[in-house]
């Protein structure tokens, strides 16, 4: 289990991005936790970040440079994300200090679901799937990400062990 909050997650991100400012454009204590709602808090919008807090206390979550286009979706789409992001922990069951991650390819997908899903929420391909029930760490993580950790450095666990979160938070970042 993860230590308790050791370090302001918003001081960190700040340092890494370089933006005064940021926007809370969705919370999951706040609004309704769909992949409708995270789609229309996020689409079209650049410069956010996704922070997901389990319910053990870890913290990780990714930043998104580019916008992310509005397309139909169908039970999911992929938006390639071609530079201009990162992964993150900033609290984690390793208690190593907030670190980022960069891809080896610099290719990644965040994934998007349909509006009328029942559980999935957003993910990113090779690291996170968020859902309602039964959130999940993919094994590929050290495969496509420039690092020494295994995929348990997000939560201690992989799929097919799930997790629950605490809350979602996306923020997005101007000058």
């Amino acid at each position: 289990m993860a230590q308790p909050l050791k370090y302001n997650t918003i001081e960190v991100l700040k340092q890494w991005l370089h933006f005064p400012n940021y926007k809370v454009v969705y919370s999951s204590e706040e609004e309704e936790v769909s992949a409708r709602q995270i789609n229309s808090k996020i689409e079209g919008k650049s410069d956010i970040t996704i922070v997901i807090t389990t319910t053990d206390g870890n913290v990780f979550g990714s930043y998104h440079q580019n916008p992310i286009k509005k397309k139909p979706l169908k039970f999911y789409d992929r938006h390639i994300q071609r530079g201009g992001y990162f992964l993150f922990t900033i609290t984690n069951p390793y208690n190593i200090p907030p670190t980022r991650f960069v891809t080896k390819n610099m290719d990644d997908y965040l994934v998007l679901y349909s509006d009328d899903n029942p559980n999935s929420l957003i993910s990113m391909c090779y690291v996170y799937d968020l859902k309602l029930n039964g959130s999940t760490i993919n094994t590929d993580f050290p495969f496509y990400y420039n690092t020494e950790y295994p995929s348990t450095i997000f939560t201690g666990s992989v799929i097919p062990t799930t997790f629950n979160f605490e809350n979602i938070i996306i923020l997005q970042w101007y000058l």
